[in-house]
């Protein structure tokens, strides 16, 4: 490597093994001190003080090489801007791209589609570098980094030695919580936490989705008994509607029936809500009943994209919720606003 004390720039980092150098892995980067990023680089206490899929692969077996090269080069003081240090980003980022060290979820973002992707998920670029240093909000960073779906990639992955850092990966994380060490229990519980609070915003979301694109009609099956006891009804997500038998629609049970949501900006005659007030929101989605107006307060609040965290805040909702852990659901009714 050529000898550049100071110079900033962007480098790869080769890996193979000697008994099989036709399999290699590359890594891109970039540095403010290129000479001091590789130095750390190569101390192998650091690589074990900071455990991370670039430095697994290296110390994965005896027989590794290692080859750095500078892609690009320049002179940038230690007090620039940000504006003169994202240009690194950027240069790896397009170096990333050219070389196809990222994920496939992240080539497929960045790429042409009409481009070749043969090199996705072989090599060791994690997060793409045109997020590095522009955040430091970990759902952001979730994001970028694939989240769910690029870990996924990694523990199914071709190659066995990135399969084996992504489980291991996996195993060390879920021994945090028999730690005997406090702060480590603490760190995973929180992790899961968050992650299931991740998982219910998303689930959110996509009922939220779901319960919009009823707007537009969608194909119901039709539920209930043909004996005169029980009710017709049909379905959509947590709301279900009763088929009036004094409509005499001549349905039964089987049935597959259009069901779409007719919602106003105004009061509307013909609510399915008949005691709703002007103030509540299902006045304006075309049974009789105090929880009935509840329910479909919440099923607006749902079509308008209101978040469910919001909803449950909100008097004369109801939502359902379950136990963790369990399947059983709980129906919750919020409170009139006596203000």
């Amino acid at each position: 490597m050529e000898d550049i004390p100071g110079d900033s720039g962007v480098y790869m980092h080769i890996l193979y093994r000697r008994s099989n150098p036709d399999h290699f892995w590359l890594y891109v980067g970039q540095a403010l001190v290129l000479v001091v990023r590789i130095l750390t680089h190569n101390d192998k206490a650091h690589r074990q003080a900071n455990p991370s899929l670039h430095y697994h692969i290296w110390d994965s077996a005896s027989d590794i090489e290692s080859v750095f090269v500078i892609l690009a080069k320049h002179h940038i003081t230690q007090n620039a801007s940000p504006d003169d240090r994202f240009i690194l980003n950027f240069q790896e980022m397009w170096m990333a791209c050219i070389f196809q060290t990222m994920t496939p979820k992240h080539l497929a973002e960045y790429l042409p589609d009409d481009i070749s992707k043969a090199w996705a998920g072989q090599h060791l670029n994690v997060v793409p570098p045109i997020w590095q240093g522009f955040t430091d909000n970990i759902s952001v960073l979730n994001e970028a980094i694939g989240g769910t779906e690029a870990f996924t990639t990694f523990i199914k992955s071709t190659d066995p030695a990135i399969r084996a850092w992504a489980w291991d990966l996996r195993y060390a994380f879920h021994d945090l919580r028999n730690s005997p060490n406090l702060s480590h229990r603490s760190y995973y519980f929180n992790i899961m936490l968050r992650n299931c609070n991740l998982a219910e915003e998303a689930c959110d979301r996509r009922k939220i989705a779901y319960l919009q694109s009823v707007l537009h009609g969608e194909l119901r099956i039709v539920m209930g008994g043909n004996d005169g006891q029980n009710a017709h009804r049909v379905s959509c997500s947590d709301f279900e509607f009763t088929i009036s038998r004094r409509l005499q629609l001549g349905v039964k049970v089987g049935d597959e029936v259009m069901l779409q949501f007719q919602l106003t900006e105004t009061p509307n005659p013909e609510m399915y809500a008949t005691k709703a007030s002007i103030r509540d929101p299902a006045s304006r989605l075309a049974n009789d009943g105090e929880k009935t107006v509840m329910i479909m307060n919440s099923l607006v609040d749902a079509l308008e994209g209101v978040p469910l965290s919001e909803t449950k805040a909100m008097p004369r909702r109801w939502y359902v919720t379950r136990q963790h852990g369990t399947s059983k659901k709980d129906v919750v009714y919020t409170t009139e606003d006596e203000s």
